[in-house]
């Protein structure tokens, strides 16, 4: 074998290791890009996966807000409408009583009434009544049998000065220290909050069973 032979397989030898280390080389490379690419990938389904879940989360939050702002809405409106129902109660409360105080058969006896219980909690035994412009001119000229009838144990007189209500009776002692005031404005104004819950408790009793039963 002479010299040119040698140097021939010398040089195929090494172009062949060039040629390994190229393709090993080549392969690294690719491998390497293949790893990137997944994981690059992988962090874009992380990404997604993050984005979708806080798009869920926040169309979560605003359906609840929506929800929360129309219950609100809603709640409103029923308190606006329970308030305005029982002050039109009340207004038609105020309408009747001064209705009823037109009609002498209904409304003596419950004057009397008025006049009994006015007068009962008052220890004087002189007690003077004011009463509307029109029981005045209804009862002055039989007012003496009608406070007897009604307070029979103290002597009650009746005040020549109209009182300026709608019916019923103020009832106080000669001296004016001591007064029970049984007008129709006068009740109302101390009932006035009793009244308006038991015309809401009235008014709703109903609605209120339907709205616990279905919060169950």
């Amino acid at each position: 074998m002479n010299d040119q032979t040698l140097t021939d397989d010398l040089e195929a030898a090494l172009l062949e290791r060039a040629r390994k280390l190229a393709d090993e080389h080549l392969a690294h490379a690719h491998s390497i890009r293949d790893q990137i690419i997944e994981e690059e990938n992988q962090r874009l389904r992380l990404r997604e996966e993050r984005e979708v879940l806080a798009a869920k989360e926040a169309a979560e939050r605003l359906y609840r807000q929506r929800v929360q702002a129309s219950e609100l809405q809603l709640r409103e409106q029923m308190e606006r409408q329970r308030w305005e129902l029982v002050e039109s109660a009340m207004t038609r409360l105020v309408e009747r009583l001064r209705a009823m105080a037109g009609d002498e058969d209904e409304y003596l006896p419950v004057l009397q009434a008025l006049l009994r219980d006015a007068s009962a909690p008052i220890p004087a035994r002189e007690l003077i009544a004011e009463v509307s412009a029109q029981d005045l001119e209804r009862l002055q000229s039989r007012w003496e049998a009608f406070a007897t009838e009604s307070v029979a144990d103290k002597t009650v007189s009746l005040s020549s000065k109209a009182l300026p209500c709608s019916g019923g009776v103020r009832v106080s002692d000669k001296e004016n220290r001591v007064r029970m005031d049984n007008a129709f404005e006068g009740r109302l104004e101390r009932l006035d909050e009793v009244l308006r819950q038991v015309i809401s408790e009235r008014l709703f009793a109903a609605t209120d069973v339907m709205g616990d039963t279905h919060g169950g």
